[in-house]
Parts: C-alpha cells; structure tokens; sequence
C-alpha cells in the first residue's frame, strides 16, 4: 500500500496540532535512496495513523504541558522526541490563575457569562488582568479561589494557593473519511472534592487547545469556563456561547468535602472535527479529577480508550 491521502493528511494534522511526528519524514530519501518513489505502509501503520480513541490524562502540570517534550503523553507522538508546542503559554511557575470576585464573595462574569479571572504572581504583589473585567471589580478578588476563606464579611485575606494543573483529552479518527459533526453532551468528568478543601467557588478554565479538520485546517474553538461551589458557597449558573461560535461550554457543580461531582462539557456550533488536544485547567489542591468518560451525545462519532 503505497502513501496515500490519508497518511498525508494525518501528518499534516499533527503538524497543525503542533504535535512532533517522526513518520511524516519517513519519505522516498530514507527508504527508497532517494529515487523519488514514494514510501510504503504496512495496513496496520496506516490503520494506526487514521483512528486514536480519545484518551485522557489528569493532573498536568503547566511544566509538562508547555516543555520540549510537553507532547510526549499524546499518543501519536509516544516515543518520538518532542518539539516545542506552538499552543499558547498559559502560565509560569511563578504565577496562579485566581476568579475574581465582588464586594460580596460573588464571582464576576462578563458580558457574555465568562467568568472573570486574572493572573497573580505567588509571593509577589503584582497581578495582570487574565480575563476581561473592570479594575474594581478585580481588587475585591481573593488570593484563593474566587471566594472568602478567612471570615464572611468578603474582606478576609487567605494563605490558600491553588494549584492549578490540566486536564487533557486526546482524540483523531480519520476513518470516516470526512469530519465529525457532533453537539451537546461532549465529556463528563467526575471529581472528588478534596477533604481540606475550603469553602469556596473553584474555576474550571480554558487550558491550550488544539482542534482540526479534515482539510488539515486549525479550527478555532471558544470556551465558557465553568466552576465547583464547595461548602457553603453559592452554586454558579452555567455560562452561555456565544451563537454561531464553536463552544465548548463547562457547566458547574455543588458539593461537599468528601463528595464526587460530575461537569458536563458540551459542544455547541461544532463546524466538523477530525482530531484533537482538548485542555481545561482546575485547582488540583481542592480537586481531584476521578473518571472522564465522552458524553451521550458524541458517543456514536468518538470512540474512547479502554
């Protein structure tokens, strides 16, 4: 069978996914001595490149996610050097992402129910703006989570840090021979909330994706944080998309220290996808992710690893 289409295709989509793929360069040079013809794939190497179940990998650190090898974990790319991701750098080591909240603990959205979040230098006293949002309302945000630990009068002031680690989702399934199309109910994930968890709003945020079609193309994707009320904090109402716009949409959660909760994340204006690197950041000292399973309604078009 010689290097048809789909091979090609496949090598370029893990090029646009920014993912290193060693078997893109396996070309007429190195196996045939450069006389032009093209290489030659056994069924089994074609049929691996063309279909990956969607696996899963909890707890990431933003180290291993923004590294050299920081694709190593992908399965396309097991056992091949890494190279540099072209995914946007969400944060250092020096820094966490806190929510912001208002005078009374509440968390801030924008205009369009995105929560409001900024990035604060750990052990410093300078922070950015991570999210859009006034400067008032960011100054009532707390050190920890989005809501007060230290007293109810929403002034108190935390020595929580959070720990803020990635989820990621990896999927590619070419044998369709076109993209998948598929909307609602896209990953349910489980989480225990950790017994020392403080009371308090903890954020479900949008880590670095990377989505493709079947042309090969990058496919932009928005993303409507979501959010698990612990304790005696308020649950959030769960973001809206932006219509016309692919989205995908976190929704939120209440419970207790000890407990599991479970976050639908739904797909809305999904324009067909062949692959992807899907990514959402959460506090790891607070939350422990569990179980992660695709959802009801693109159970038929993405099929999971076992």
């Amino acid at each position: 069978m010689k290097l048809n289409r789909a091979r090609i295709v496949a090598c370029l989509l893990v090029c646009v996914m920014g993912i290193a793929c060693s078997a893109c360069g396996r070309n007429s040079e190195s196996s045939n001595g450069g006389n032009g013809e093209e290489s030659s794939l056994s069924s089994e190497e074609l049929a691996q490149m063309q279909k990956q179940a969607m696996t899963f990998q909890y707890a990431l650190s933003d180290d291993e996610i923004n590294s050299s090898d920081g694709n190593a974990g992908v399965p396309v790319n097991e056992g091949v050097d890494g190279q540099e991701s072209n995914s946007n750098d969400t944060s250092s080591v020096e820094t966490s992402v806190v929510v912001v909240t208002d005078a009374e603990g509440q968390i801030v959205t924008d205009a369009e129910g995105n929560t409001v979040t900024e990035v604060v230098t750990v052990g410093g006293n300078s922070s950015s703006s991570g999210n859009s949002g006034s400067g008032d309302e960011s100054s009532n945000s707390n050190d920890s989570n989005g809501d007060s630990t230290g007293g109810g009068d929403g002034d108190s002031t935390s020595d929580y840090t959070p720990d803020m680690r990635n989820f990621q989702a990896y999927w590619l399934d070419m044998s369709y021979g076109e993209d998948v199309v598929c909307n609602g109910d896209f990953l349910d994930v489980t989480f225990r909330i950790k017994e020392d968890a403080p009371d308090g709003n903890y954020a479900l945020l949008e880590g670095a994706n990377d989505f493709a079609n079947w042309d090969a193309e990058h496919v932009d994707v928005s993303f409507v944080a979501g959010d698990i009320a612990v304790g005696s904090a308020a649950q959030q109402e769960t973001g809206t998309p932006e219509s016309g716009t692919f989205t995908i949409t976190a929704g939120t959660a209440k419970g207790n220290p000890g407990d599991e909760v479970t976050v639908r994340f739904d797909m809305s204006d999904n324009p067909g996808i062949v692959a992807m690197i899907f990514r959402f950041r959460y506090d790891a000292n607070a939350l422990e992710v569990v179980d992660a399973v695709v959802g009801e309604d693109c159970a038929d078009y993405i099929e999971m690893a076992f």
